[in-house]
């Protein structure tokens, strides 16, 4: 699984900014990280900057604190009624031969990992 682009703290720091141009020594400042970050990890991951005539780079607060947004939704995916994600290899896998576990106050689904073979559960209301 690939490495976050940015920590939590950073995400945060992202809602707060102001609706003006940031250089990337600035946006660097504002989020607490490296401004070598801003060049060679942000912004080929697309980081929405404009360059003006001289060639100098903008950023424009309000925007990037959308991407930044997206940028945590576009891991999560919802799960479909047979599948489940797997702990170990860190992937959403197909449920086959199930069976219901009473796991104290819990009901789960029960199953093997396709890829690794680790005991996959999930959690199913009681019907």
């Amino acid at each position: 699984m690939p490495k976050r682009l940015l920590a939590r703290e950073q995400r945060l720091r992202a809602n707060g900014l102001l609706d003006m141009l940031y250089t990337p020594a600035e946006l660097a400042d504002e989020l607490g990280i490296d401004q070598r970050d801003v060049y060679y990890r942000l912004m080929p991951a697309g980081l929405p900057h404009t360059k003006d005539s001289t060639g100098h780079i903008w950023l424009h607060g309000p925007r990037v604190a959308q991407w930044v947004r997206e940028l945590g939704k576009a891991h999560q995916r919802a799960l479909g009624d047979n599948e489940a994600y797997c702990l170990r290899c860190r992937q959403i896998v197909a449920l086959t031969k199930t069976k219901r576990v009473r796991q104290g106050k819990f009901l789960v689904l029960q199953a093997t990992c396709p890829q690794c073979g680790a005991t996959v559960n999930r959690g199913v209301k009681k019907r």
